[in-house]
């Protein structure tokens, strides 16, 4: 009878832990975050086009709305981001596949409507696909 007992629990063990390896945490979405900024700042359209999914929801300040497409289009066509300055970055992971980041950022660049600088208040949808996290909606608008 013991070594039924022990022989669940050591079955149990393994499982559990993988378990524990698929729930993200809130470092792993501060990281996702971190790589959105960094692929921003470099104008990297393959890192980006990698981070966000495939029906992005990209909502700016302005109130105009791209999708993946029109944002990538924009980033070629010279959009270009000098500073995107995390200040604060609060996460909260809903199950294994779905996490939301607001964060306040400072962000510094150059657009076809002319040149930007705001501090900003900032949600980002993330959602984790065959097994890499997602940027799915991104909204930003503008603070004193």
């Amino acid at each position: 009878m013991k070594r039924r007992a022990f022989l669940a629990v050591a079955a149990a063990v393994p499982f559990a832990h993988s378990l524990e390896a698929a729930v993200p945490n809130e470092q792993t979405i501060v990281d996702a975050e971190k790589s959105w900024a960094k692929a921003v700042i470099a104008s990297d359209v393959a890192a980006l086009s990698k981070i966000m999914a495939d029906d992005l929801i990209y909502g700016h300040s302005n109130g105009m709305i791209d999708d993946k497409k029109a944002y990538l289009e924009k980033m070629k066509a010279g959009t270009k981001y000098e500073t995107v300055d995390h200040k604060s970055i609060t996460v909260r992971v809903y199950g294994d596949s779905t996490a939301a980041a607001h964060c306040k950022v400072f962000m510094k660049g150059m657009a076809a409507t002319g040149a930007f600088e705001s501090n900003m208040l900032m949600l980002h949808v993330w959602v984790r696909r065959g097994g890499d996290w997602q940027l799915a909606a991104h909204q930003t608008c503008r603070v004193a």
